[in-house]
């Protein structure tokens, strides 16, 4: 019997142990804007106010809440915007125009009621069938310093909610089953580049990348690569390789895509795992069947924690 048939839904939804960072250290989950009934058609031109942001890398980090009031903010960012919306998971619509916030700065003016949402000052009561939907991206007014591309999808579930009963519960979109079954070279290629070592701000992680691939034996990670890791990644659909990519240093390199985003979520574990137990396990076995129990997957149930 295949493994995936003795699985309920909640061993394959995973909450990564990823953090954000920061005085919290919030968990979050990757996520398909498709996953979600209602949220692609929301990123699309006519229905998003932002649309020179709108681009084919759109995905979301779902993230969720103690209590049933959410109050978003831009956090310490500087030279950011905040678009608010909330998503009603039976209807598939938004509850109101897409709200603003901002902070003034030398470069550019706030109003009162978009410096108050900005700084996480206009609480929202979510009902069960209702997503927060904050999205952070570079204010295009700020000047000098605020050329640095940003666009971050963030969805936030109540923690009274029917979130499981309304999104894709099993597999992430355009998915399939066998897409989980991965060799453990593959899985660690896939966490280096989805959830273990990210883009924070400015800073530049892919030396970071490269060298975590040599060190787990897997790599190259290079536009001239020949990993067959990779390899198994790309035929899945899980990595992507554009060898006429406008830009030369990206020519054939290798980058996740969104389902990789999603399907990554099936092998999380702790970084003291990865860096630890599962790294001896793939530079001893690369080529071994990624064990779900074996190394910290699946300790951390984020559909659980729903209930």
């Amino acid at each position: 019997m295949k493994w995936w048939r003795t699985l309920k839904k909640e061993d394959i939804r995973k909450m990564p142990y990823y953090s954000t960072g920061g005085a919290t250290g919030r968990q979050y989950y990757w996520m398909q804007l498709e996953d979600v009934p209602g949220l692609a058609k929301l990123f699309t031109r006519g229905n998003f106010p932002a649309e020179r942001y709108i681009n084919r890398d759109m995905k979301a980090k779902a993230h969720l809440l103690t209590s049933n009031t959410w109050m978003p903010s831009v956090g310490d960012r500087e030279h950011a915007l905040i678009l608010v919306n909330i998503l009603n998971l039976e209807t598939k619509e938004r509850e109101f125009p897409w709200s603003v916030g901002k902070r003034t700065s030398e470069h550019s003016k706030a109003t009162q009621r978009e410096h108050k949402l900005a700084s996480g000052r206009i609480p929202y009561n979510l009902d069960p069938q209702d997503i927060g939907i904050a999205v952070i991206i570079r204010d295009p007014q700020a000047g000098k310093g605020s050329n640095n591309f940003l666009f971050d999808i963030n969805l936030y579930i109540p923690k009274d909610n029917e979130f499981w009963t309304q999104v894709q519960s099993t597999i992430t979109h355009d998915s399939a089953y066998e897409d989980y079954d991965l060799s453990n070279g593959a899985v660690a290629a896939l966490l280096i580049m989805t959830q273990m070592i990210l883009k924070r701000g400015k800073q530049k992680v892919y030396k970071q990348q490269q060298a975590a691939f040599e060190e787990f034996g897997i790599g190259p990670l290079s536009r001239d690569t020949e990993s067959k890791y990779i390899k198994e990644l790309v035929d899945r659909g899980l990595f992507r390789r554009e060898f006429n990519h406008n830009t030369p240093s990206m020519k054939g390199y290798p980058r996740p895509t969104n389902k990789g985003f999603g399907v990554s979520n099936r092998f999380e574990m702790k970084h003291e795992d990865f860096f630890g137990s599962f790294k001896a396990e793939v530079k001893a076995n690369p080529d071994k069947k990624f064990k779900i129990q074996q190394f910290g997957g699946g300790a951390s149930d984020f559909e659980g924690d729903f209930a």
